[in-house]
């Protein structure tokens, strides 16, 4: 936070004909991970700490801050899976591994579990798709499901990277009815443009998944006590 303004031309002396430049210095923490971040931009009275209202175009109600235009972060990539997949998710990244929290493969029915993916990024894809996890089993069919941009909207395909890695965590409720026994978790993308159109998986092997979904990781469900 800083006076508005060049040092020598506070709000004070400001006239509505002439356009102020307002310089800002903004450090990225190390540790950022990769991303769309938006900078936003507010003033506020330091004798009470209030926010100014902001109007934007033709928004009727005020808001407390101006979000501007996103900017990439590409972060470093430290971080690697516990475990290990190979995955082609059409011609725009493989999944490389994830991670899954508690760490077993066993959950009861109703309670949660999250699922870290790790993306590789092999070129921006051309539009949005949405990212599917489901939890699903041949007799009982899917038990837990989100559909989501990757890291909520915050790092869409469309925004990647060639050589970035994404990290996509997603969290998954078992319905409270889940009937015990083995699920697969399996997950993919679709285009919502295109009738909900999966993308094509391809696996170790290079040779086409069926469903075009990958399976991530065998989970058992146990009954509710």
């Amino acid at each position: 936070d800083q006076l508005p303004g060049p040092l020598f031309q506070p709000p004070r002396l400001w006239d509505a004909y002439t356009f102020w430049p307002d310089v800002y210095l903004l450090r990225i923490p190390d540790d950022a991970e990769s991303g769309l971040y938006w900078p936003a931009v507010g003033m506020y009275d330091f004798a009470d700490m209030q926010r100014l209202p902001v109007y934007s175009g033709a928004e009727s109600e005020p808001r407390d801050d101006l979000r501007l235009p996103p900017l990439k972060v590409l972060g470093t990539g430290r971080t690697q899976p516990s475990e290990r997949l190979d995955y082609r998710l059409g011609e725009f990244a493989r999944l490389s591994g994830y991670d899954l929290e508690p760490g077993s493969d066993r959950i009861r029915a109703g309670q949660t579990l999250t699922v870290t993916l790790y993306y590789e990024s092999v070129s921006p894809a051309d539009r949005e798709l949405i990212r599917f996890l489901q939890l699903h089993n041949p007799e009982a069919g899917v038990v837990a499901q989100h559909d989501a941009p990757p890291q909520q909207g915050a790092n869409p395909v469309w925004a990647w990277l060639p050589g970035e890695t994404i990290l996509d965590r997603v969290t998954l409720t078992v319905a409270a009815g889940a009937p015990p026994g083995s699920y697969t978790l399996y997950a993919g993308f679709y285009d919502p443009e295109r009738d909900n159109h999966r993308v094509d998986v391809l696996d170790a092997a290079v040779m086409p998944v069926p469903e075009q979904w990958a399976a991530i990781a065998e989970i058992e469900i146990e009954a509710a006590p």
